[in-house]
Formats: C-alpha cells, sequence, structure tokens
C-alpha cells in the first residue's frame, strides 16, 4: 500500500539510542489515580503508565497507532523517572524513553500503517496567519504563564506557546481529538500560535478539572475546527487511509531497580 504521507519518526529498533544519565522503573503503587507524562528541564516523569501509553509518548503516536504486544502492555501500570542533562528539549527525552524502554522492558518494534481515520492540516486560501518567532520573544525555560519551547493549555479552550512548530501544534491537536494529525502545511520554523474556542468537555480527555483562574478562551460559540481555520488560517480535513502505526513485536516486564 503507497504511503500519503512521510513518516515521521525514524524507528531504529536494534541501534542503542541516547539514554538517561539514571532512570527508575517501578510497579505503580496500588489505588493510584489519574495518570501523567511530565518533561521538565532534563528530567521526564511518568505516573500511573502502561506500556502502551509509554510508547505512544517515545514515538509521538495516538492509542490507535500502538497494536500488538502482549496483554499486560495496556492493563499494568508503572512510574519512571528519568534524569537527563538540564535543558534537554522534548524530542531528546523522547528518544531517550525509546532507550529505556529497549534496555528496561526488552521492546521491539517494528513501523507499519494501518487504514484509520486522521486528519490533515493543510494551508487555507488566505495563507497563515501567526507570526513567526524571533530571538529573544520568550524566556530561555518554559514558565507556567509563558511557556517557551511548547504550549500552556488551559480549561480545554486556550492554547498559547511561543518558539513552536508545526508538528507541535499538531501533536495538541491529536491530544484533543484523539485521531492522527498529519501535517501538511509545509511550514518549517518556530512560531508564536494561539488559538481560543469554546470549552468542550469531549476534547483533550483526562486533562483534568478546571481552572477557575486559568484563561479560558476568548471565542464564544467557535468550535476548535472553526478557531483553527478563522484564527490560524489553517484547516483540518478528515479523511481515512494510510496512519503509520508503531507495532509492539515483544516485551518483558521490567525487573527491579
Amino acid at each position: 500500500m503507497a504511503k500519503l504521507f512521510p513518516f515521521f519518526f525514524a524507528l531504529s529498533v536494534y541501534a542503542q539510542g541516547p539514554a538517561f544519565e539514571a532512570a527508575t522503573v517501578k510497579p505503580t503503587a496500588p489505588g493510584t489515580r489519574g495518570d501523567a507524562v511530565i518533561p521538565r528541564n532534563g528530567t521526564l516523569r511518568t505516573v500511573n503508565t502502561t506500556l502502551k501509553k509509554l510508547v505512544e509518548t517515545a514515538y509521538r503516536v495516538q492509542p490507535p497507532q500502538v497494536v500488538g504486544g502482549p496483554s499486560w502492555a495496556g492493563s499494568e501500570h508503572f512510574d519512571i523517572d528519568g534524569k537527563g542533562a538540564p535543558g534537554t528539549a522534548g524530542p531528546q527525552l523522547r528518544l531517550m524513553l525509546r532507550t529505556l524502554l529497549q534496555d528496561r522492558f526488552a521492546l521491539q518494534v517494528h513501523e507499519d500503517s494501518r487504514v484509520l481515520p486522521a486528519y490533515r492540516l493543510v494551508v487555507e486560501k488566505g495563507g497563515p496567519k501567526f507570526q513567526v518567532s524571533g530571538a529573544g520573544e520568550c524566556p530561555a525555560t518554559a514558565e507556567k504563564e509563558h511557556p517557551c519551547g511548547g504550549f500552556r493549555l488551559s480549561n480545554r479552550s486556550h492554547l498559547y506557546g511561543e518558539r513552536v512548530g508545526i508538528p507541535d501544534l499538531a501533536e495538541m491537536l491529536e491530544a484533543a481529538l484523539g485521531r492522527t494529525v498529519v501535517d501538511q502545511t509545509g511550514l518549517g520554523g518556530e512560531y508564536s500560535i494561539k488559538l481560543d474556542w469554546t470549552p468542550d468537555e469531549t476534547l483533550f480527555p483526562g486533562f483534568g478539572a478546571e481552572s477557575p483562574d486559568a484563561p479560558k478562551g476568548e471565542v464564544d460559540g467557535s468550535s476548535l475546527f472553526t478557531a483553527v481555520r478563522e484564527q490560524l488560517g489553517l484547516r483540518l480535513e478528515s479523511f481515512r487511509g494510510p496512519v503509520p502505526v508503531i507495532v509492539i513485536d515483544s516485551a518483558s516486564r521490567p525487573g527491579a531497580n
């Protein structure tokens, strides 16, 4: 089957990639509620995450894009603390997580494709409506009120990022919609992006309770799809076709640290 778009990760199953300086993997304590993946200043912490969730994180894919594996890969939960050099960015942390999964879970995977529902992200006729980020436009490190190199999401209705690429935006839209979003804009570089829409509890499942003091969307009545079109000059198009997937060939439960 012909691929409709290039796969967005380089899959290296056997090559040893960059690794955390130190890492622990432990079964999650019984009764733990909620799950989280927290990258912060060169560290990666996960709470109550299954192996399949860890694969989603490491390869930047959505749940339908992880297939196969042992039965426990989607039911047993683990906590991970990985420490790298301060300032290590998200893409490098994902590579380090891949190495950890190979080392500690004996994970073996390969790339394939499946016909699944997905979205294309394309440029509207009038062109994009956001600005290119310039040097010095945001702090050197991410802060809660002023993210740099990433997004801040609040109340399922307000998204703001500085020095972010369109693949980063596509990843946020994937998290909102629960489907793969294929970047077909052809836009490189880093941008300042702000997006507001009417709060919708069906978006960003698992985001948690709304904070009354966090920014809310400024647009009343606009759906996320409308906001992407009118505020960003981009468009989400639904399609069904070949989507990249990660197939888990084999894995083992991690041993004690």
